[in-house]
């Protein structure tokens, strides 16, 4: 090997060891970066777990006989006079049943006739209501050569004999 190969590759070595040196800076530099960013985000996320979550409703009643017992008062007070504390009546939440209407026997003679779509309708509802079967509402779809996702409020489709 001549002086001016090893020359060459001495050149070479050094400028890979110069190009590796600015690498691991920029590769620290943005280590330092994602550092910060990621910091800043669990810093972000943590106040807004504590400062933003709003104070719980403080329920004030008028001062009664017995608060210690009593469910509703804040606190314990004294009363100056004797009274009774208000009864906490807690209400259950309702829950609407609905119920499916099956039709029985299904007259072929009051088929086809037209349906106007309402709010909250779509064939599998619409052929239940009216077939008592939900499974038939792509074939209702299909009869009335509608995409199902395009029905709208209004609307007026045929609801042709029951298939057998």
């Amino acid at each position: 090997m001549s002086d001016k190969e090893l020359h060459k590759l001495q050149q070479q070595l050094q400028d890979y060891q110069h190009e590796n040196q600015n690498l691991q800076q920029e590769v620290k530099k943005w280590s330092q970066y994602c550092a910060y960013v990621a910091g800043t985000s669990v810093g972000i996320i943590l106040f807004l777990q504590i400062f933003a979550t709003p104070e719980p409703e403080v329920i004030e009643c008028d001062p009664c006989e017995e608060c210690a017992v009593c469910e509703v008062c804040p606190e314990p007070v004294e009363c100056p006079e004797p009274t009774e504390c208000p009864e906490v009546v807690e209400v259950a939440p309702t829950v609407q049943k609905t119920q499916t209407v099956v039709p029985k026997d299904i007259d072929p003679t009051t088929f086809p006739r037209t349906y106007v779509i309402q709010k909250g309708d779509n064939f599998s509802t619409i052929a239940q209501k009216i077939y008592g079967r939900a499974s038939w509402a792509k074939w209702l779809a299909e009869q009335n050569s509608i995409d199902p996702s395009k029905l709208q409020i209004g609307q007026e489709i045929t609801l042709p004999v029951p298939k057998n």
